[in-house]
């Protein structure tokens, strides 16, 4: 049961619910406006209105001759914080102010300060000018308003000039202020100037504030009048480029709206080193629409690889700067740049570091300077460029020629001045026999294009020759800055336009695609249409293509090595191999489209991405494939290189029929594309294929889960994949289990062969391996597991060859092997190409390239079988690793038993044989034991007096040869039964007959 007080509580809730709805009902009806504009074009316009009784409306269009709208404003809040008396622009003459630190461009001031931020206040001589203004539409009448204020301690007389185009100053008014005043001043003008700017200057300490230029409305004029129980209304046949007003009986609201120009060129995008696409406008009713594109400069033309330090000036207290020049051929805008200073007292010691970020209302126009000041009072009419301060270098803290300057965009370095690793007085500061930093204006050699981003090892090396000193404090010159707010690069973008084309469009499109732009070009573009009879231009749009660079040497992405700079993401990087290329860890990478491009005879290009790589087209890389001449094809296994657009069955064979010379050796069978899966290709005569996409990336892949194509019809399953890294990874970087070691593809041959976990793979490389049961793992990882175990097992390679084509068969011997099949050690013998040499490992009725066995004390033997393609001269070959530990590696027929050769006498073993598979058997004999008992039942017997020994057989002896226990023959005897021995010692003794070789040891101890 509820108490009393519970039911108040109750009641008081009910009641602030009730109240909070009401007022949210209330706010979301005043969220509403009761007329709006719900559909604008060139010429109409769809406006909605409040009528939900459906009430008679007249609802009015018209015009003003003179609309009542601010032409120009500031209210100075953007003006950089500055303590009393450190001036945001300290010089004598007006200097362009940034257009971060006023709500319209282009406005100039001198000798003007902020102390709060939101005040422009006037030292003596202050001024502040509005930039150039166009009062055409206003019939040259015009109501400027804006507050003044004294301090307590000065009186002021303030001034308001007009300023023609070419410079001509009239006095509107003249206001004589006392100390501590505030006043407003409000009044209308009559000025009979098309073009002109304001200009607003004092004597002495005063403050300004909302300052706001008008126009002044004449007359109005009724365009349309519609009268309807509707809540919308429609208006036709409307002006281009005009402002209208719309008015709805018994509503109290006015809207506005200004109809879009005839004709506009809008935004750029995709900018890149061939083709931009720009967007545009045009009004119902043009006609002969075209653009005429004009190219501003030739090959002769020098671009800046980025902003640089042009000039510095240290000569004294009032004259203190740095200037940035924009020799790149294109505005830039200044946000991610940094200007990072080293403050050193007059001992040369560390002070304190100061930096000057920038906005992304900051643009560096192209040909142009932007100057950080302390204070420029040594300043002429003629300067240019856009003057910053940095408010917190003033007073003690000042840049005396012995502080280091950075200039930084994002985390790379483009330009020093000085040297950061030194600390140096102010007195001299960084020397020369013939220059100094200290105390003078300097200035960049008009050759130099690029900064320095290396700070130096010691002293300052590119001072005398990439510098001129202009003077010090004894010299006249070195206090002219005439120049100070520009510089001259030798070759930059003059301007001048070389040549044009004038294009007619098939329509008035609303996206222009131009293609087949030159690299590293500038260029103008403007339309041009029929209007209502007229002819009417849009405005003028400059833009400079993206630059293509190439990579000089191996090395990272920021260094550089570059041919034409660092990339950007309107650029074409291009790489070639066998370079390697990193983007180091936590950077950002960029560029327009990056090219991997593959040379025969070298390893591929390595890419490490191990940083953000973007590319705003795509990556496209190169594959080679190369057939040898003496074949009719070539096999590869083929990896994507790419994230790509090939994500089917269908369409991985259509990209192979866009290249006649490829072909699918088997057609994969599921239609689902595996990004891990490797491709069989015959290839018929060199050829290069070019994919696009994004690089693969992936911490590490999954090669079973993504895969499932291989070979058919044999007894374990067989997965074909690939290394899909843009760089070359070690066996051992993948992890195995129930899967066994990967085999690569012999191109001349088809043959697989071998690998060992010391092997590389490189990038997009193919391999195959078996997959012994249905839960394996085979996963790859981009960085190695764990260091590569060495290896001390005896190895025996064994080479087939014709003089043309050859195979091997591998066999290890090792303490941990099995004599079965072992899937982590062996590798069963695959191939394309029945027709080919081929030798193999041969045990119970399975053929190995690899074959891992336990080591073995005396002796054993090995069956191989031979492929022989077509009758022929055939050598095999004994790479005998462990020969020394042997006595005797003797080769004989299979089938007959017959002795065919003793590899410890030679290594290479020749013979001719017409097409077909033969089998050999190979023993080898570590101990004299093994060979009398493999050799104990024989014809043959021998009878020894000393030195002599006799040899009694009723079969017809050959050949005769004596071996010492190092394996070295020392005699061979033909048609004689009598050998004698050299000496004391074992010695080894091979008789061979008619029937076959018998080996003896024989023992000398006198």
């Amino acid at each position: 049961m509820c108490s009393v007080s519970d039911m108040k509580n109750v009641f008081k809730n009910t009641y602030t619910y009730l109240l909070i709805l009401i007022l949210l009902c209330l706010h979301a009806e005043s969220m509403f406006s009761q007329i709006a504009l719900r559909e604008l074009g060139c010429g109409m316009a769809i406006v909605e209105f409040s009528n939900i009784d459906q009430a008679e409306k007249q609802v009015q269009l018209y015009t003003e001759s003179a609309d009542d709208t601010i032409v120009f404003r500031e209210d100075f809040s953007r003006l950089p914080h500055a303590q009393s008396g450190g001036l945001i622009c300290n010089s004598m003459i007006q200097l362009r102010l940034p257009d971060s630190y006023t709500l319209y461009p282009k406005c100039t001031a001198k000798r003007i300060y902020s102390p709060n931020g939101d005040t422009c206040f006037f030292q003596i001589d202050g001024e502040f000018s509005t930039p150039l203004l166009d009062l055409s539409p206003y019939s040259d009448t015009i109501r400027i308003s804006f507050k003044l204020k004294t301090e307590s301690n000065y009186s002021s007389i303030f001034s308001l000039n007009s300023v023609s185009p070419n410079g001509t100053q009239t006095l509107l008014k003249q206001i004589s202020i006392p100390k501590n005043t505030t006043m407003l001043f409000d009044s209308v003008l009559v000025l009979n100037q098309d073009s002109v700017r304001f200009n607003l200057s004092a004597n002495g300490f005063v403050a300004i504030d909302d300052l706001i230029i008008t126009s002044q409305p004449e007359s109005r004029t009724i365009c349309q009048t519609i009268v309807t129980n509707a809540d919308t209304c429609v208006f036709t046949s409307l002006s281009a480029s005009t402002k209208y007003y719309c008015t709805v009986s018994g509503l109290e609201e006015t809207l506005s709206f200004t109809t879009p120009k005839a004709l506009q060129l809008g935004g750029m995008s995709n900018l890149s080193p061939y083709q931009v696409y720009l967007t545009s406008y045009f009004c119902d009713g043009i006609t002969n629409p075209r653009y005429v594109l004009k190219r501003l400069s030739d090959q002769t033309t020098i671009y800046a690889t980025d902003l640089f330090i042009s000039q510095v000036a240290s000569t004294n207290t009032y004259n203190r700067a740095i200037e940035i020049y924009n020799g790149t051929g294109r505005d830039i805008c200044l946000q991610p740049y940094t200007i990072v200073t080293d403050i050193h007292t007059g001992a040369g010691n560390y002070t304190t570091t100061n930096v000057l970020a920038f906005s992304e209302s900051d643009t560096i126009k192209s040909d142009s300077c932007i100057v950080v000041m302390q204070a420029l009072q040594a300043m002429t009419e003629n300067s240019n460029g856009v003057f910053y301060v940095n408010p917190a270098i003033f007073g003690a803290v000042v840049i005396d020629g012995n502080d280091p300057i950075a200039l930084i965009k994002d985390n790379d370095t483009l330009d020093i001045f000085g040297n950061f690793s030194e600390s140096v007085n102010n007195t001299q500061a960084w020397a020369t026999e013939s220059m100094r930093t200290a105390k003078t204006v300097l200035q960049r050699q008009s050759w130099v294009s690029k900064g320095v981003n290396t700070n130096p090892q010691q002293g300052f090396p590119t001072l005398e020759t990439e510098w001129v000193q202009l003077g010090n404090l004894s010299s006249t010159s070195a206090e002219n800055f005439a120049d100070f707010g520009s510089h001259t690069m030798n070759g930059a973008l003059s301007g001048q336009c070389l040549d044009s084309v004038e294009l007619v469009l098939e329509s008035a499109v609303s996206e222009l695609k131009l293609d087949n732009l030159e690299a590293s070009t500038t260029y103008e573009i403007y339309l041009l249409a029929e209007f209502s009879g007229k002819t009417v231009k849009s405005e003028t749009l400059r833009f400079k293509t993206g630059k293509l660079t190439q990579r000089t040497e191996s090395g990272h992405w920021f260094d550089g090595n570059w041919t034409n700079g660092i990339p950007d993401s309107m650029d074409e990087a291009v790489v070639y191999n066998p370079q390697t290329l990193i983007i180091p860890e936590s950077s950002n990478a960029k560029c327009y489209r990056l090219l991997i491009k593959d040379t025969l005879g070298a390893d591929k290009a390595r890419i490490y991405n191990n940083g953000n790589l973007f590319c705003k087209d795509a990556v496209y890389t190169d594959v080679n494939f190369v057939k040898n001449e003496q074949d009719s094809v070539s096999y590869y296994l083929f990896g994507i290189p790419l994230v790509t657009e090939i994500l089917s069955r269908d369409s991985l064979i259509a990209f192979f029929n866009s290249y006649p010379n490829v072909e699918l050796f088997e057609s994969p069978q599921d239609d689902n594309f595996a990004l891990t899966q490797s491709y069989l290709l015959k290839v018929r005569e060199n050829t290069t294929l070019t994919l696009k996409g994004t690089l693969h990336n992936a911490t590490n892949y999954d090669l079973i889960s993504e895969n499932s194509f291989g070979l058919q019809d044999l007894q374990y399953q067989t997965l074909l994949s690939y290394n899909p890294y843009s760089f070359s990874i070690s066996v051992n970087q993948l992890l195995r289990e129930n899967v066994s070691l990967p085999q690569r593809l012999n191109p001349q041959t088809g043959v697989f062969e071998p690998m060992s976990l010391s092997d590389s793979l490189q990038n997009y490389e193919g391999f195959l391996v078996e997959q012994i049961l249905p839960n394996s793992e085979l996963l790859l990882t981009s960085t190695s597991l764990s260091p590569i175990p060495e290896e001390e097992n005896d190895i025996l390679i064994i080479t087939l060859g014709n003089g043309e084509k050859s195979d091997k068969a591998i066999v290890k011997f090792s303490d941990n092997a099995v004599e079965s099949f072992n899937v982590l050690t062996d590798n069963h013998k695959f191939s394309l190409n029945e027709n080919v040499v081929l030798i193999s490992y041969f045990k119970d009725s399975e053929s190995f390239s690899k074959k891992t066995l336990p080591q073995f004390e005396d002796s054993i033997s090995l069956d191989f079988e031979l492929n022989i393609p077509k009758l022929g001269v055939y050598s095999i070959r004994l790479d005998k690793q462990f020969a020394e530990e042997c006595y005797v590696i003797a080769l004989s027929d299979k089938e007959s038993g017959v002795f065919l050769f003793d590899f410890m006498q030679d290594s290479i073993y020749t013979f001719q044989s017409s097409q077909g598979t033969k089998h050999f058997c190979l023993k080898i004999y570590k101990t004299l034991c093994g060979i009398d008992e493999l050799y104990s039942k024989n014809d043959i017997s021998l009878s020894q007096n000393g030195k002599e020994v006799r040899i009694k057989t009723n079969n017809k002896i050959e050949k005769i040869s004596l071996f010492d226990m190092y394996g070295r023959c020392l005699n061979v005897i033909y048609g004689n039964q009598v050998v004698i021995l050299p000496n004391k010692g074992a010695f080894l003794l091979n008789i061979k007959t008619d029937k076959g070789n018998r080996n003896y040891k024989i023992l000398n101890l006198e």
